[in-house]
């Protein structure tokens, strides 16, 4: 290490990726309040990631931001015109001026951000470049988690059914094209992504880390991201806000009867969260309705980007990780054949019509 490095201020970038338990470590690192000085996590400005500073960063960086899929933050980046990276900069440096020394080499408590969308931002070289002139008063060592590919997708299609960017006249064979198609891109071209981080901001400045629910589940993910940053202090931390998704053919039978995410009535929504709220439909969910992709999906996806988890594995996950611990998909898998049969269309009757006339009752009133 460089004098020069070891004078700067240490930045931990948590970048993503989305799906990985991000949310769990950012809500934990507000809540278990910097361990009595170990780190520091400034307040995000509009939500509990910091979405509008890596927006502003990435502009002043020469990429072009779209964040119309979070309508509150891209009207903030909008209204923020005046706010410049180096704005973000400056009082990042003054966050932990009077914070504690703890630190391995004496440069403070580290300083952390975080924000999933980053890492789909980041493949161009130029915004690199520009983006390590901006952070160059930091130490700067990004951390990225990664799903197995399979899993991943299967998680973002449950995610945009839920409340995402569908419609009811999108087919769900078109969705799961898309979400497999630009998973498998992005999986194809991380390495390159992540050499091009490493040419830029150093060798040492990118942590690969695998996430599969076997082994990184509520807490421990987050107890994997404070090692990551070099807290091995005891904690006990479990996540008790549980990210829950109802069963694929109720997702798809709510929108048949009252439009996608983004067509529904307010008291469709207000009917929709409340059954999502609660544990009645949470009942009805079984092996095929856990998958929305077959055995031989999930096995033609594992395939396509094998090489890259190959050069992840080698080059850059720490010694003894693998991002296939989770055992592979089997022939015995069961996935979402597209029939609902007589009996759960009844079943989800009843728990639907039974928070509509709750909701009447309440308009009434």
């Amino acid at each position: 290490m460089t004098a020069s490095t070891r004078d700067k201020k240490k930045l931990f970038f948590h970048i993503g990726t989305p799906k990985t338990g991000t949310t769990s470590i950012q809500r934990a690192l507000r809540l278990l309040g910097g361990l009595s000085g170990s780190y520091t996590y400034p307040e995000p400005k509009v939500t509990e990631s910091h979405l509008l500073e890596s927006a502003i960063l990435l502009r002043d960086s020469g990429y072009d931001v779209d964040l119309s899929w979070a309508p509150e933050v891209q009207e903030s980046l909008n209204n923020s015109a005046d706010i410049k990276a180096n704005k973000i900069i400056s009082n990042l440096l003054g966050a932990n001026s009077s914070g504690s020394t703890f630190s391995r080499n004496n440069q403070g408590a580290p300083l952390i951000l975080s924000c999933e969308y980053f890492c789909k931002c980041i493949s161009e070289v130029k915004t690199l470049k520009n983006l390590h002139s901006l952070l160059a008063p930091f130490d700067t060592t990004f951390v990225l988690y990664l799903r197995r590919i399979d899993l991943h997708c299967n998680s973002e299609v449950f995610q945009a059914l839920k409340e995402g960017f569908w419609r009811k006249n999108d087919s769900l064979l078109d969705l799961k094209e898309k979400r497999r198609r630009a998973l498998i891109d992005f999986h194809l071209n991380i390495c390159k992504t992540l050499r091009n981080i490493q040419q830029i901001f150093g060798e040492k400045s990118i942590i690969v880390r695998p996430f599969e629910k076997q082994s990184l589940f509520k807490g421990d993910v987050v107890l994997d991201f404070m090692k990551v940053i070099g807290i091995n202090e005891d904690i006990a931390y479990s996540d008790t806000i549980q990210n829950k998704t109802p069963p694929i053919d109720f997702l798809l039978y709510f929108s048949d009867l009252f439009g996608g995410p983004f067509e529904r009535s307010s008291t469709a929504h207000q009917i929709y969260r409340k059954i999502y709220e609660g544990d009645k439909v949470y009942h009805f969910i079984t092996s095929e309705t856990k998958f929305v992709y077959s055995y031989t999906e999930r096995v033609q996806m594992i395939d396509a980007v094998l090489p890259a988890y190959q050069v992840l594995n080698d080059i850059l996950c720490k010694q003894g990780d693998s991002f296939f611990r989770e055992p592979p998909p089997s022939h015995d898998d069961c996935h979402f054949n597209g029939k609902l049969s007589g009996e759960r269309i009844n079943n989800f009757n009843a728990i639907i019509v039974k928070e509509l006339a709750k909701a009447i009752n309440l308009g009434n009133a």
